[in-house]
C-alpha cells in the first residue's frame, strides 16, 4: 500500500512540475506579445549591398519613429500611429532606398508574425508569434533584421550587444517584474535537468 501511495505521489509531483514548467516557459512569448511591438525588416536579397541597405532603412525608420512617438504610452498607441502614418513611414523608407541609388519598392504593415529566439544584450526573447511592423524591401528574399520597436530596444550597441539602461527600465515597467526577470534569466536551452531528476527518481524507485 505504501508503495502505491509513494508511486502515485511521485507521478502527481511530476505532472505538476511539467504543468508549472510549461506555464512558466511556454506562454512567455504570448504574455510579451500583448505588451510589446517588434520590428521586422526583410532585405531584397543576401547581397552585401542589399544587406547594408536593409540596415540603413531600419535606422531611418527607427530614428524617425523615435522622434515622433515620444508621447505614446502603450503598444496600441504605436500601432495606431503606424496605421495612421503608413504613407509617411513608407516615404521615409523609400527616400533612404533612392538616396543610396536603389529602385526597390517597399511595403509596410503591422502583422502578427513568427520570431525566432533573439538575444539583445542580457535580454533573451523567446520564439513565438508577435505583432510587428513588417518592412519588406524589393523582393524581400534576404536575411531579416529583428528588434523591439516598443519599448525602444532597437538602439543598442551592436558591437558590444549592450541595451541602454533607460530602454531596459522602460521594458521592465511595461512587462512587469516576473516577465522581465524571466527575460534576463532566459536561456536557449530551457532547463531540462529537473525533469531528468524526476524521471531518474521514478526509475530508481522501481529498480
Amino acid at each position: 500500500m505504501k508503495r502505491i501511495i509513494l508511486t502515485t505521489t511521485i507521478i502527481i509531483t511530476a505532472l505538476l512540475f511539467f504543468r508549472v514548467n510549461y506555464s512558466q516557459n511556454q506562454p512567455l512569448s504570448s504574455r510579451l506579445s500583448e505588451k510589446i511591438l517588434r520590428l521586422h525588416v526583410i532585405a531584397n536579397s543576401d547581397s552585401d549591398a542589399d544587406q547594408q541597405l536593409k540596415l540603413m532603412v531600419k535606422e531611418a525608420l527607427v530614428a524617425y519613429m523615435k522622434e515622433h512617438t515620444g508621447t505614446l504610452e502603450c503598444k496600441g498607441d504605436y500601432i495606431n500611429y503606424i496605421n495612421e502614418n503608413a504613407d509617411t513611414l513608407k516615404s521615409v523608407a523609400m527616400n533612404t532606398i533612392t538616396a543610396h541609388g536603389f529602385t526597390y519598392n517597399v511595403s509596410l504593415s503591422v502583422e502578427n508574425t513568427y520570431f525566432p529566439i533573439k538575444t539583445y544584450g542580457d535580454l533573451t526573447f523567446p520564439c513565438g508569434n508577435y505583432d510587428a511592423l513588417c518592412v519588406r524591401i524589393g523582393n524581400a528574399c534576404g536575411k531579416n533584421w529583428w528588434c523591439v520597436l516598443y519599448p525602444p530596444l532597437c538602439f543598442i550597441d551592436l558591437t558590444y550587444g549592450i541595451v541602454p539602461d533607460d530602454s531596459k527600465d522602460a521594458l521592465h515597467n511595461i512587462v512587469g517584474d516576473n516577465d522581465y526577470y524571466e527575460l534576463i534569466s532566459a536561456r536557449e536551452d530551457i532547463d531540462v535537468k529537473p525533469r531528468s531528476l524526476i524521471f531518474d527518481t521514478i526509475i530508481d524507485f522501481f529498480k
